[in-house]
């Protein structure tokens, strides 16, 4: 009988007993403590380098800044428009600069891709994919003639409609618009207007909407006729305000254009402003801090001048805009000197000259009739 209880007890028990004690063997190991000695941490740089900036220089070279210095770089063009593969040469900068030579021209204002990877001294590695336009190797000359600060209701035929706030430009040397941007010192970036790939001679008018109105209930025929003028087509627009010259129209539709403010024409490829106006209320005795800041890009241009001829952005030396209010459609200002900068450009191929020493309040007045497109106004306005 003790013979049979043993062997019942090794069969079952002690099978039981040995299985559970190596479960919780498993599961709390003998040797472990709670200590860090046993840990280890891995050291270096495991950051993968990114893009910071991209600057199209020319037609065969671009500059792309990453966040790290680069070890090894692979890129390539490819054009977006046919899927063309090009050969790109790579040359790592100081600064974490690496400059890509491209082995054919790009095509002004046509899109391309730079893709390619990048790799750094500890093998970190980013694949990268930037698109652009093509560089605007022919930029057309540009100056302000007439602007509108204004957001206002008309009405014909019982049809309530919106006029917005325009720029309107006159090229004083032909050539292409791709990239030739109209910015306001007050809205900045954000609300700029980039022109697109479109060929213009001396002489040319160009109005640019900087507001899209939006169709309502009330204004039925907002947004219809909106059409930018891209082609050789001038007579595409047609709403309210649309000149017989070329429109271009901004997708923004929100208000644009600050009561002080300063309004510029600038070559986005290169950074050189154009044109500018400068205007203010006569009770604002001092810049806000985007104009101020605008107005370090512009010293030693000679964008405006006072009544001696001298380089000044004082805004006391700005132009009064207190006849001007944020919804006096029925007024702009218009530049009176047009046509004596147009005679100044005798030859087309001339690069912009220095018209800016007749840029001056003495030469803007306030106008009573808007000519989007056309050939200012010489009435003033009489309040």
């Amino acid at each position: 009988m003790k013979k049979n209880i043993c062997f019942f007890l090794f069969k079952t028990f002690l099978p039981a007993a040995c299985l559970v004690s190596a479960v919780l063997f498993v599961m709390h190991p003998v040797s472990c403590r709670a200590t860090v000695e046993g840990l280890s941490f891995l050291e270096g740089d495991f950051t993968v380098p990114s893009i910071k900036s991209l600057e199209i220089c020319s037609s065969t070279n671009a500059v792309l800044e990453f966040s790290k210095e680069v070890e090894s770089v692979e890129a390539e063009l490819i054009s977006r428009e046919n899927s063309s593969v090009f050969f790109t040469d790579a040359l790592i900068c100081e600064n974490n600069k690496v400059n890509f030579s491209f082995n054919t021209e790009t095509e002004i204002g046509a899109p391309y891709l730079l893709e390619g990877k990048v790799k750094d001294k500890n093998g970190n590695s980013l694949t990268f994919s930037v698109s652009f336009s093509g560089f605007n190797s022919n930029a057309a000359s540009l100056i302000i003639s007439e602007i509108r600060d204004a957001y206002g209701i008309t009405t014909s035929a019982g049809v309530k409609t919106h006029k917005s706030e325009f720029v309107e430009l006159v090229a004083v040397k032909g050539g292409n618009l791709s990239g030739i941007q109209v910015i306001s010192a007050c809205d900045g970036e954000a609300k700029k207007y980039v022109m697109p790939n479109v060929e213009v001679k001396k002489g040319d008018y160009i109005t640019v909407h900087l507001r899209s109105p939006v169709k309502s209930d009330s204004c039925p025929t907002d947004g219809d006729g909106i059409i930018s003028e891209t082609s050789t087509d001038l007579n595409l627009s047609f709403h309210v305000d649309s000149s017989p010259s070329r429109d271009l129209w901004s997708e923004n539709n929100k208000a644009v254009i600050g009561e002080s403010d300063i309004v510029a024409v600038e070559n986005s490829w290169n950074g050189k402003i154009q044109d500018a106006v400068l205007f203010a209320k006569s009770s604002q005795t001092e810049w806000n801090g985007k104009c101020s800041e605008f107005i370090e890009k512009m010293k030693g241009l000679n964008l405006w001048t006072d009544s001696n001829g001298e380089e000044n952005y004082g805004i006391e030396n700005a132009f009064c805009s207190d006849l001007l209010t944020s919804s006096a459609c029925g007024r702009s200002i218009a530049r009176q000197n047009v046509n004596e900068i147009l005679a100044l450009f005798q030859d087309d191929n001339l690069e912009n000259q220095n018209v800016t020493a007749v840029n001056s309040p003495s030469v803007w007045i306030v106008t009573s009739v808007v000519t989007p497109g056309e050939e200012n106004s010489s009435k003033v306005y009489v309040k």
